[in-house]
């Protein structure tokens, strides 16, 4: 999917496949431990994400609605319990947040990202879940400024 900055999740959140461009756009995900790799531990954690999204609260509080949502039909509960008790202990904008009920999913849309050397960037964000794998996401940001081409 290069030069697509590019991801694959399960239901949980958790980052299981990256490609290059998004590493670059983010973080190199392989120099994180496993249980790391997971968009709202990031959203809430890491540091970089925090300054690098632009719309930081409003992503954060959908990601919250979507694995929520995902969490009720999971018939195995306990690791969405596991990362709600830790952002809980960790996080006390995920506490309060967390309490907020109300399930929406996370719509697709635009994302800006303040990225440290290449400015500010627009992307179009796309969750793609394969025929036959509803456990599973293709997340793409499509670059929706020139600033981000590849190098040919």
């Amino acid at each position: 999917m290069n030069p697509i900055p590019a991801y694959v999740r399960n239901t949980r959140l958790d980052i299981l496949a990256w490609n290059d461009a998004i590493a670059d756009l983010f973080v190199d995900y392989g120099s994180l431990q496993p249980h790391e790799r997971n968009t709202l531990r990031l959203l809430f954690l890491y540091i970089p994400y925090r300054t690098q999204i632009l719309d930081w609260e409003q992503m954060a509080r959908g990601m919250i609605s979507t694995f929520r949502a995902a969490r009720a039909h999971a018939q195995d509960k306990a690791p969405f319990d596991s990362l709600v008790e830790e952002l809980s202990e960790q996080s006390p904008e995920f506490r309060e947040w967390w309490q907020d009920t109300d399930v929406k999913g996370f719509e697709e849309g635009r994302k800006r990202l303040l990225h440290p050397t290449m400015g500010q960037i627009e992307f179009t964000y796309v969750a793609l879940t394969p025929e036959g794998r509803p456990d599973l996401s293709l997340v793409t940001y499509i670059p929706r400024q020139a600033a981000y081409e590849s190098d040919s």
